[in-house]
């Protein structure tokens, strides 16, 4: 068999397995990312009950919306994906003034959780949920430096 149809099958095998183990720790990083917004999404509506209404759907393919409606009609969102195939977190953001973003994320040596920067699973989350809520809930302070110093946290 010629080499270079060796290297690039081991490459593929390589591929598929770190597909696989992602794969598998997705449900629970999903179920608790979307807990985590959920709570923050419950403490904005609690700070702010008369104005607006924020809300977070888990999504078919491992997606989160977050929908932040207001009294006066505006509706804007966050939309949270993952992607196996390369590893990522994304956000996209609608009717707001951020730039969207992505993230690399790592599995766990087991799979059980996926993580960035070296930090576990939950503080990769409560990270992940701060860069979704802080501009969709808080977008007149992102100027602001401790609105920008939880943000980049």
């Amino acid at each position: 068999m010629s080499r270079w149809m060796l290297e690039l099958s081991e490459k593929e095998r390589e591929r598929r397995a770190k597909f696989s183990a992602f794969m598998k720790a997705v449900p629970g990083f999903i179920a608790a990312l979307a807990q985590e917004l959920k709570l923050g999404a419950d403490a904005y509506n609690e700070q702010f009950p008369d104005e607006n209404s924020v809300d977070v759907n888990r999504m078919p393919g491992g997606r989160i919306q977050v929908i932040c409606s207001g009294r006066d009609g505006l509706r804007s969102a966050a939309i949270v994906t993952l992607n196996a195939d390369t590893q990522r977190v994304a956000c996209s953001f609608e009717n707001i003034q951020h730039v969207n973003w992505e993230d690399i994320l790592d599995v766990a040596g087991d799979a059980s959780s996926l993580h960035s920067m070296g930090i576990g699973q939950a503080h990769t989350i409560a990270s992940l949920a701060r860069k979704i809520l802080i501009p969709l809930l808080f977008p007149g302070l992102l100027s602001d430096p401790t609105a920008r110093q939880y943000l980049n946290r």
